[in-house]
């Protein structure tokens, strides 16, 4: 078990379910093995097999490569995605009515950030919030969801860019009870991992 995983194991507990992104979507329960996903379906392991659903889509939005010149090619690209993903998350949600409650996570590198100026007008985070999803990082400063930090070492012929929260985690159906960074010396990725916890709804029936 590495520090992550020992990390992460302090929150499992009944009912919740915790999310690391990065590398996809790892799904705990208490019990069971870990499970790497990208997108899918799942029962609640308070549900009492299928009478409480949690759908979740892992995604990665358009880069902003190309710069100012490619910004609002960029923009409209991560707008009619999020579109699109909107439109498969209700047809999953309507899909699963059926047997319960729907809790519905969308979590990834959105590319996009609301502190920047050059993202102000851009749509992708405002409709996913329109639509009734919560950020897991509501009420959180910028100090501390900094997923993307500035580096000139890594981007050496280009300028500093600010620091940058693109990595987000929203949530329908369900409470986020915790979300932080997970910073270490050996991330793999420029992206610092986001850990978050969700709390799912207690089954029905």
């Amino acid at each position: 078990m590495n520090t992550l995983d020992k990390a992460k194991a302090t929150a499992f507990r009944d009912g919740h379910i915790l999310i690391s992104m990065e590398s996809g979507v790892e799904v705990r329960f208490p019990g069971r093995a870990a499970r790497s996903l990208r997108n899918g379906a799942f029962p609640s392991p308070r549900s009492n097999l299928r009478l409480a659903m949690c759908c979740w889509f892992n995604v990665h939005l358009k880069s902003n490569r190309g710069g100012e010149k490619d910004l609002r090619a960029n923009i409209a690209m991560r707008e009619e995605s999020a579109r699109q993903l909107l439109d498969h998350a209700a047809a999953m949600e309507k899909t699963y009515a059926a047997l319960g409650k729907v809790s519905v996570i969308i979590g990834g590198d959105l590319n996009t950030s609301p502190d920047d100026p050059k993202f102000s007008r851009e749509q992708t985070l405002k409709e996913i919030e329109k639509a009734g999803f919560q950020s897991c990082w509501l009420g959180k400063p910028l100090a501390q969801r900094v997923t993307l930090p500035s580096s000139r070492r890594k981007n050496p012929t280009l300028p500093p860019f600010p620091d940058a929260c693109f990595d987000h985690a929203y949530v329908k159906g369900a409470k986020v009870v915790s979300s932080s960074l997970f910073i270490s010396a050996t991330n793999p990725s420029d992206h610092r991992p986001v850990v978050v916890e969700v709390e799912l709804p207690a089954a029905t029936g």
